[in-house]
């Protein structure tokens, strides 16, 4: 009877048209914290779920698009749905009305302490789905509606919070369960919200008249964005099933905080599936602004299949996948390991980077500490030239906020001369990107700079160079200075290795080293070659930074060279720097090395004469006698891949080797290449094999980087590829195995 009391209440105070009798909520972005569902947990395991991230826990959904109760769906219902979570409509809204003992409604407001309320905007109202075998019982999921007609829901949904198929059965042509609430973690989440106090904004919108808030809140308080129960992210955490028997969840997330649409700019993605089996994707991109998340894309990427998706291109404005003017960063969500790649072209030159690896099987991919801390060795910080008005550089500093938490980021530059430090302090929301313009912070005019972030929540961090080129009489029209590079995780780091460091002729070569501690270090380095191994050291004070020229170490000029570094107790972090005046390529030193390297959006032009792609590999073991042997594998678009052992390169401890696929050995890879245009970009894994292993070593780890060269088109560039991590042999140089170590092993 009460119930019944309550729904008549609603149909008479609903006085305005187009007011919802059950409300609303929002979607938009990334994996949280909590366990996923097991597939048990699901009434069928084809069904997608959904995640809600909320600042009282994560509450998982599993949709009825499937299969659901006595075999019923609701695939119109699930569609319209899984729109607004794509669209990123519900991202950064909150639960406006929860009645005890029978609803928990969201989906129809956001809010912020800036801008105050706004309604979610909405797709056209769908056909009203009930089933009487889908029944409002005791958590299930249902969509609101108008109490005008049973064909107008839109975007709000509730929670039975009790058994009420006795009066949302037959009420309105029958409210229209579509899911329910997965598992028992996220029902405790549900009834904590259920638990809580409500609070009457109807004065600010006359939907709000109760509304769940937090404890804290005190009557007569105004409405705030700390007391309400917030959706901070709404995402896809279980696609449909693509095969009778998978079932997989988006475990593995990679990750680069760089993207911007405009007229200027075109923009690649590049991603393989290196696994066994065929794996489920999304594309992710979340806003420095605005509204936050949307899924540009998704799809089934084959085993073997190489892939690109074209985010932009200035020259074909009908590719509009991402907002134009707004910064961006990029999240990949697959069911299985994949690797990716972005291609940035701006300011008429072409960066190259690979993407990190941030989620493998539910796991972070780094420990907590190197995902709060990133360092950098050193980059341009100047903005004009001395000497050379009409040459500018433009260094921007890009991040990703990786949880669902505000993180207070703390960027120190450490400046070439010495002196005071920059420090920046910036909030960031959860799942914002943002980032700094290095070019336009008062005090960072004097040549290099070292850079430290610490942040209170998990980021990735990245670096955007160019350099512009002007003539006295007009606009840019040239950058020969473009390149992108990942910082390095943690805050520095005792050993390092460069894998294939290209010496470029007749230009500036060096190692820029910052140490961001308050203590002094002693940093050795050791450069190996084809005719044999160099060792310097460089000595640095307490929280300096420094740089080391290649001209002054007896390295042959484009000659490629293997470099590691040790630096005692004293962590630092070291940036490789290479240009000959037409081209520039940078990349950090890496801390680890894994046995499974893979490099999405590779490319050779055999037409080019100039073009060449080679991918160094460093066997960083210390013990004499440890040889490993590689595996190298193509991956195309037609899903075809070449496998290639190559038994007869044999790499001892701390010797290097250089895969160039103009070599003759490559000759079937290059033939693929040539046959077809849609075959000039494709990925490569690079796998270590044990040939000997003294002390019974197991574990085969190498670092392995690409370097591509494009004849002088301003667009070469290199890159380390993404590791496979959850293998075992995904380990930091400083292993005892390993040459930063003072014994065997």
């Amino acid at each position: 009877m009460l119930l019944n009391s309550f729904l008549r209440s609603l149909r008479a105070s609903d006085d305005r048209a187009g007011r919802p009798c059950l409300e609303v909520l929002e979607p938009r972005i990334v994996l949280a914290g909590s366990p996923f569902p097991v597939i048990g947990d699901l009434i069928d395991p084809n069904n997608t779920v959904v995640r809600i991230e909320t600042n009282f826990g994560d509450i998982d959904i599993e949709l009825f698009d499937q299969g659901g109760p006595g075999g019923s769906t609701a695939p119109v219902t699930t569609a319209n749905f899984l729109n607004y979570v794509r669209d990123g409509d519900w991202d950064e809204t909150f639960m406006h009305r929860l009645v005890s003992g029978f609803v928990l409604q969201m989906g129809g407001f956001a809010f912020s302490d800036e801008a105050g309320v706004r309604s979610v905007t909405t797709d056209p109202a769908i056909v009203n789905e009930f089933n009487i075998s889908r029944s409002n019982i005791e958590r299930t999921v249902a969509m609101a509606k108008l109490s005008t007609g049973p064909n107008t829901a839109t975007s709000q949904f509730f929670i039975n919070l009790v058994d009420n198929s006795a009066n949302l059965n037959f009420t309105n042509g029958g409210f229209t369960v579509f899911g329910r609430i997965a598992t028992d973690a996220s029902w405790s989440v549900v009834q904590i919200i259920a638990g809580l106090n409500i609070a009457d904004f109807s004065v600010v919108n006359g939907a709000l008249g109760a509304t769940p808030v937090a404890d804290f809140f005190a009557s007569g308080d105004p409405i705030s964005e700390e007391v309400l129960v917030n959706l901070v992210d709404v995402e896809i955490i279980k696609p449909a099933s693509i095969s009778a028997s998978d079932h997989r969840f988006f475990t593995e997330v990679l990750a680069y905080p760089e993207g911007y649409r405009a007229e200027t700019i075109t923009e690649i993605v590049a991603l393989v599936n290196p696994g066994t089996m065929d794996a489920a994707y999304q594309i992710v991109v979340r806003y420095e602004r605005g509204a936050r998340d949307e899924v540009i894309a998704s799809g089934t990427l084959a085993s073997d299949e190489h892939r690109t998706i074209t985010i932009s291109d200035f020259a074909d404005p009908t590719i509009d996948l991402v907002r134009e003017g707004v910064p961006f960063a990029i999240e990949i969500h697959s069911t299985g390991t994949m690797a990716a790649s972005l291609t940035h072209t701006d300011f008429g030159a072409t960066q190259f980077e690979s993407f990190f690896s941030v989620r493998s099987g539910e796991s972070a991919t780094l420990p907590l500490a190197e995902t709060m801390n990133w360092s950098l060795g050193g980059t341009a910080a100047v903005t004009t030239l001395p000497g050379d008005p009409n040459i500018t550089r433009l260094p921007f500093l890009v991040y990703l906020n990786d949880s669902a938490v505000e993180a207070t980021v703390t960027t120190t530059f450490t400046l070439q001369a010495g002196g005071p430090q920059v420090t920046i302090v910036k909030t960031l929301d959860p799942h914002r990107r943002g980032g700094l313009e290095m070019f336009s912070i008062a005090g960072l005019t004097d040549g290099l700079a070292g850079i430290a972030i610490s942040s209170t929540q998990p980021i990735v961090a990245a670096l955007s160079q160019y350099e512009q080129h002007t003539s006295t009489e007009s606009a840019p029209v040239l950058s020969n200075f473009a390149y992108g590079s990942q910082l390095m995780s943690g805050a520095g780091h005792t050993a390092g290795v460069l894998a294939g460091a290209k010496i470029k002729v007749g230009g500036e070569n060096y190692l820029s080293v910052h140490n961001n501690n308050s203590t002094g270090a002693v940093v050795t380095f050791q450069f190996v070659t084809s005719t044999g191994t160099v060792t310097q050291s460089l000595v640095m004070a307490p929280n300096s930074r420094t740089h080391m020229d290649l001209a002054d170490v007896p390295v042959s000029e484009d000659e490629f060279a293997s470099i590691s570094y040790t630096s005692g107790s004293s962590p630092v972090s070291v940036q490789f720097v290479a240009t000959n005046g037409l081209d520039t390529v940078s990349t950090a030193f890496a801390p680890r090395a894994a046995r499974f390297w893979t490099f999405a959006g590779g490319s050779f032009d055999a037409n080019d004469p100039g073009s060449s792609e080679v991918i160094s590999v460093f066997n960083p073991y210390k013990n004499a006698g440890f040889v490993m042997t590689l595996i190298v594998k193509y991956y195309f678009s037609d899903g075809t891949s070449i496998l290639l052992p190559l038994p007869s390169v044999q790499i001892d401890s701390g010797e290097r080797v250089d895969l160039d696929l103009s070599d003759t050995m490559f000759a079937v890879v290059r033939t693929k290449i040539q046959s077809d245009p849609q075959f000039s970009t494709y990925s490569v894994s690079v796998i270590a094999q044990i040939v000997s292993s003294p002390g019974g070593i197991v574990f085969p780890s190498v670092v392995a980087q690409m370097t591509q060269i494009k004849g002088g088109s301003r667009n070469s560039s290199t890159t380390m590829g993404v590791p496979l991590t959850t293998d075992g042999n995904y380990l930091l140089l400083t292993d005892p195995a390993f040459f930063s170590s003072g014994s065997g092993v």
